[in-house]
């Protein structure tokens, strides 16, 4: 996925976009859950779907923070459901893009 042809891009059943101005939003767990069970999907945080469907960037403040919060919260959720290997498998890509 070249996240320059952002706006070639819709949301659908393996991608999600997400706003993260007020940190990470809570709904982001439901759509992490959804792909966990399914076939997985993008997640792209710090991007907002306009009235048309576009896809537009919008940022993520303290993006370095974002990232420990998601494993934090991964790993705690991993010891007190004791999850198995395929809830963090492919978090290995979790990366920031300066836009």
């Amino acid at each position: 996925m070249d996240l320059r042809d952002l706006d070639k891009f819709r949301e659908g059943n393996r991608l999600e976009a997400k706003s993260a101005k007020g940190g990470l939003p809570k709904s982001m767990w439901e759509t992490y859950s959804a792909f966990a069970n399914s076939r997985g999907g993008v997640i792209l945080l710090g991007v907002v779907e306009g009235p048309d469907g576009e896809l537009m960037p919008e940022g993520v403040p303290k993006p370095s923070r974002r990232i420990d919060e998601i494993w934090n919260n991964l790993r705690d959720r991993r010891a007190r459901r004791q999850r198995n290997g395929n809830h963090l498998r492919g978090l290995e890509r979790l990366r920031t893009i300066s836009l």
